[in-house]
């Protein structure tokens, strides 16, 4: 992550900029924010959740393969728990493998029943994958669906001034 801190604000133009342009830049879902994964009640679900915002400090500072080791002991102990697909959906990304990510992000999406907060930030994530491999239609499709999610940076794209001509 090249020294690149996550010190941008999603209502900024720069932000999304940055984003779009910038594959490399982190967009994680704060570990610390609740999520509407099923498991919630789960045995594990603790644990799982302490992993998961250990994976993400991990990630933050620049050991990707440290994070998805660990996120992929969060879903081993919760297969249910939406926010750490869609976080290593992320390290896949920044690790370039497109693929895994997609694979992630999908599985987020679904877990998630394409609702929430979770749903919102995979649906944002699987655009910026869209929009990397040159698929502009699947990426406005999920930008927009994150965006009627309320997801802050897929707003500002879709119903603002788009940087992209498709979107």
């Amino acid at each position: 992550m090249s020294g690149q801190t996550a010190e941008w604000s999603p209502s900024t133009d720069e932000h999304i900029l940055h984003v779009i342009f910038n594959p490399d830049f982190p967009y994680f879902q704060p570990a610390d924010q609740p999520t509407e994964s099923a498991d919630l009640d789960e045995p594990d679900a603790i644990q799982a959740k302490a992993l998961e915002v250990e994976a993400v400090k991990l990630a933050e500072n620049g050991d990707l393969s440290g994070g998805i080791a660990q996120l992929s002991q969060v879903i081993q102990l919760s297969p249910r728990w939406a926010s750490a697909y869609n976080n290593r959906g992320q390290l896949h990304r920044l690790n370039n493998d497109t693929p895994a990510a997609l694979r992630d992000l999908n599985k987020a999406i679904e877990l998630s029943n394409g609702k929430g907060r979770v749903a919102s930030l995979a649906y944002t994530q699987r655009a910026i994958l869209h929009h990397i491999e040159g698929r502009e239609e699947d990426s406005g499709n999920d930008f927009t669906a994150a965006a009627n999610l309320g997801e802050p940076l897929a707003k500002k794209l879709v119903f603002t001034k788009p940087v992209c001509g498709t979107l």
